[in-house]
Order: C-alpha cells, then structure tokens, then sequence
C-alpha cells in the first residue's frame, strides 16, 4: 500500500497575482501589435510622413519605419511567449518560474541599454533641422534649449528605468525566495 501523500502547501499571495498581470499584459500587448499588423496592412502609405522640403529623417527612425510590419510580428511572437510564460507560471512550472526571473532580468537590462538611445535621438531631430534654422541668430538659443531637453530626457527616463530595475529586481528576488520555490517543488511532486 502506497503512503498517503502530503497535503500540498497553502499558496501565498504573490505567484497568482503576479502571473494574472502578466498574462493580462501579454494578451493586451499581443492584440496591440495585431491592431498594428492590420493598420499597416490597411493603410500602407500611412507610414509616408509628408515632411517638409528639405527635412529628411534620419536612418534610425526611417529604418523603424520602412520594418514596421516585421516589428510588429516579432512583439506578437514575444508577447505571446510572454503570455504562455505567465500561465505557465500560474500553473506553478518550475520552467516558468525560472523563465519569469530570466525575463524581468534581460529587460531590466534592455532598459538600462535603452537610455543610449536617448543621445542618438536628440541628434537625429537636430540633423532634420532645415539649413536655415541651424544658420539662423536664434540657433545658439534653440540649441540650447535641445540640450536641456536633452538632459532632462536623460534625467526622467534614467529615473523611469532605475524604478523598474529595482521593481524587476524585487520581483526576481522574491521569485527566488525559499517560500515561493517550495510552491513550485510541490507542483513539480503532484505532476511527476
């Protein structure tokens, strides 16, 4: 006669909240990048921007622009993954929760590698400038003020991206804290 088995552990509070808005985030992020596919796909030319004479983008955002369809696929594909990842960390996978970790990680460190963007940015929009605005008496004073801009861009998205590291880094933290692994050692118990 087999021993009988041990009642499974409570479950805390933090797995399944933490799973449902993530999942809610993926599915909400899927049907955003669907949304897009169809516009583009509808509207093709509404990606032409008609600037002025003279104003050409620069090749970055061109290059976002001219790969938008492709763009769009690849954040369906990932927001799905993103998607099954939490539902399978709902259903308590180890799998999952090891995933999970690895994803709040990778994008914390995205987004620290995103704020070297911001320079590049900046200096995109000056090089669409018209000839005659960068000739101009009030250039010095406009420039400036793109450079203040510029910092307080830099100030704001670097707070923006040290709140969420610390938020992802929480969240990873906790993931790996004893109580909620043994969540998921017990789920591993009852599907072996």
């Amino acid at each position: 006669m087999s021993a009988p088995t041990p009642p499974p552990r409570p479950r805390g509070g933090f797995v399944t909240p933490l799973a449902w808005v993530s999942l809610l985030l993926g599915v909400v992020s899927a049907m955003s990048n669907l949304l897009q596919i169809m516009m583009i796909v509808l509207m093709p030319d509404a990606a032409a921007l008609g600037l002025p004479e003279g104003i050409i983008l620069p090749a970055s955002l061109q290059w976002l622009i001219d790969h938008a369809l492709s763009l769009s696929v690849v954040g369906v594909a990932l927001s799905v993954a993103f998607a099954w990842l939490s539902w399978a960390l709902l259903q308590r996978r180890e799998w999952a929760r090891v995933g999970f970790v690895a994803v709040l990680l990778v994008t914390a460190l995205l987004n620290v590698g995103g704020l070297a963007l911001i320079g590049p940015l900046f200096e995109g929009v000056q090089a669409m400038l018209p000839a005659d605005v960068v000739h101009s008496p009030e250039w010095p004073q406009l420039q400036a003020r793109l450079q203040a801009t510029r910092q307080a861009a830099l100030l704001l998205t670097g707070l923006g991206v040290l709140a969420i590291g610390c938020l992802h880094a929480a969240l990873a933290w906790r993931l790996c804290t004893p109580a909620v692994r043994a969540e998921f050692s017990v789920s591993r118990e009852r599907n072996a």
